[in-house]
């Protein structure tokens, strides 16, 4: 399934991400509370704008060129905790993006560099 992202462990893609904000911003408008809305239209928004650019929520970051910590551990085959720590010491470029830790996407890990990690 081209263009799925997974959202809490289930397949979305951004499109139907967008359809399930829409049916909720929907919901509260018509509950009797009235609760605000404005911060699900914008996640909405976004994700309209990702589906219609066909690229998945992953593909997409605050850094052009840059991927999630988690996701460039995957691709390097180190642990999470791991990256984490190289990111807090400096071992590895990478710069925190409100809670997230973003390494460059061509960024290598210490011991594929010749140096050492502690």
């Amino acid at each position: 399934m081209a263009g799925v992202t997974p959202v809490v462990g289930v397949p979305i893609d951004a499109e139907e991400l967008a359809d399930i904000l829409a049916a909720e911003i929907d919901r509260r408008l018509l509950s009797s509370t009235r609760q605000r809305v404005d911060h699900l239209a914008r996640i909405e928004h976004r994700a309209r704008v990702i589906a219609d650019s066909g690229k998945t929520v992953l593909d997409t970051s605050p850094l052009e060129g840059w991927l999630p910590l988690t996701r460039w551990c995957e691709r390097v085959g180190a642990h999470d905790r791991t990256g984490r720590s190289w990111a807090v010491r400096g071992v590895i470029e990478a710069r925190k993006v409100g809670k997230s830790w973003w390494v460059p996407a061509d960024e290598l890990p210490p011991d594929r560099r010749g140096r050492n990690d502690g």
